[in-house]
């Protein structure tokens, strides 16, 4: 009962009020056209800010008509706003004078939502761009509109590297969403993954470094998904290619910008990272560090004189020691070798230089326990191509084009002199007869070191020379050979 009464009263005052304000509007002929006035000119404001904007030509030129028609002006609600500010004034004569009060109202409404609009362009065009920027971006989920901005927006050739990041952030979190249905979402992301990779060159090096690791996460996630069979269910002939080729590709091209732009020292920190991050298969970071070693054996020559230093930062226990590559729990260490024997390898067999230095310093880092001058002759012999029945004469009879240098790294306080060389030829020893250990068998030794006796005639003491110390080397190691074998009893 009580609620009938307050409704009642409510109703009352509203319609006194309402006539309250119908008599002051109808002492005043003008109200109507200043009510016109004002619409027109406020709405007549906007219309040279959007000719400033769309004849500005700018990098942002595209992303900045996206915005400013869908965010500043919102286009779609505009004509809703223009008639909140004209519809009442067409029924101000025609509706009941009670309704004064309700439409002037909505006119006042429509009018400050176009103010408000006004103001914001006004804002835009003095230079307010990066907040409304990201807001747009982060707002947006029109796919087909997502791909022509992102693709706009990665052609800039010069972004702040701020707003270069502020992008990147909005960007990895559409792509993240946009992946947890790749097949449905595919041609979205391989338009906006193509655009990216295609202007990779635009970015700087601090996004590279920075955003690595989002990069590999995304091609960890598009290898399971391609490998990952659900049980008792056959794959029905799904494929993510038109996502993962993209991926692969940027993958590429993140880890070679770190190595060959000084920033290797943040590149291995991420890999740590990646690796431990979430339980990686074992058939994918196979996969992930074949590509990883290509990219970095290719571009070692850039990495030594970008980063003199990049040894300290290469993880300690990927080189190649006898504790690493006993541990059978060191998938990398094994992972490394075979690829530097690999591009070793096409190095001895198809030599660019007369003196290979980045073998040189290749071997003599990623072996740090190794005596580098001897190793190095040992890698020759094995690496090289030879006639099984003369091998000896095969390897001594080609120039050598590595392995006469020893590198200290004179940052770390080392020298020459510190150096325990009856160590190194143990360690050299030890780690041969591991990692060759099919070749360096004591028999084959005892064949190669008679071999090498029966060759006396040389017209050329170059390769005189080469014997004389291939000789040496293989004596040690079976002098090494048979002192452990009577240590062990």
């Amino acid at each position: 009962m009580g609620l009938i009464v307050f409704c009642n009263n409510l109703k009352n005052w509203l319609i006194e009020i309402s006539n309250k304000f119908n008599e002051v509007l109808l002492n005043s002929s003008n109200t109507l056209n200043l009510m016109q006035i004002i619409g027109l000119a406020v709405i007549a404001i906007i219309i040279p800010m959007a000719i400033a904007v769309f004849q500005k030509k700018e990098s942002f030129d595209k992303l900045d008509k996206y915005v400013f028609l869908d965010f500043i002006v919102k286009s779609r609600w505009f004509l809703v706003y223009i008639g909140m500010v004209y519809i009442p004034l067409f029924f101000w004569d025609i509706l009941p004078s009670v309704f004064r009060l309700l439409e002037t109202l909505i006119w006042i409404a429509g009018i400050c939502l176009i103010v408000k609009t006004v103001a914001d362009s006004y804002s835009w065009v003095k230079g307010n761009t990066s907040v409304p920027r990201l807001r747009y971006l982060r707002r947006l989920k029109n796919k087909e509109e997502m791909a022509v901005v992102w693709g706009s927006l990665w052609a800039i050739k010069k972004l702040d590297f701020r707003e270069e990041h502020d992008f990147f952030k909005i960007f990895a979190i559409k792509i993240d969403n946009l992946l947890k249905n790749a097949i449905k979402n595919k041609e979205t992301l391989s338009k906006m993954l193509l655009d990216f990779l295609g202007n990779i060159s635009n970015r700087t090096t601090s996004l590279i470094s920075n955003c690595s690791l989002k990069i590999f996460n995304w091609n960890a996630y598009l290898w399971d998904k391609e490998n990952i069979v659900p049980k008792n269910k056959e794959r029905k002939g799904i494929t993510y290619f038109e996502v993962s080729n993209p991926i692969d590709r940027i993958t590429d091209l993140f880890i070679e910008r770190n190595l060959t732009e000084g920033m290797d020292y943040a590149l291995f920190d991420v890999l740590k990272k990646f690796i431990n991050e979430d339980k990686k298969k074992p058939q994918y970071l196979d996969r992930f560090f074949n590509v990883f070693y290509r990219v970095f054996f290719e571009n070692f020559g850039i990495l030594i004189k970008e980063s003199p230093s990049w040894d300290n930062y290469f993880p300690k226990e990927w080189k190649i020691t006898k504790e690493n590559i006993l541990d059978a729990n060191n998938f990398l260490t094994s992972k490394t070798l075979n690829r530097f024997l690999k591009w070793a390898q096409y190095r001895i067999i198809s030599p660019k230089k007369d003196y290979d230095q980045e073998l040189d310093k290749a071997t003599s880092k990623l072996f740090p326990e190794v005596d580098p001058t001897i190793f190095s002759k040992i890698l020759i012999f094995v690496l090289s191509l030879h006639d099984p029945n003369n091998w000896g004469k095969s390897v001594i009879s080609k120039k050598w084009n590595f392995g006469g240098m020893r590198f200290v790294d004179v940052f770390s306080g080392d020298k020459e002199g510190k150096i325990d060389y009856k160590k190194e030829r143990k360690n050299t020893f030890e780690l041969t007869l591991i990692i060759f250990k099919e070749i360096f068998t004591e028999k084959k030794i005892k064949e190669i070191i008679k071999e090498l006796k029966a060759l006396n005639n040389f017209q050329n003491t170059g390769i005189e020379h080469r014997r004389d110390v291939l000789l040496n080397i293989f004596e040690e190691i079976l002098k090494y050979i048979k002192e452990t074998k009577r240590k062990k009893g």
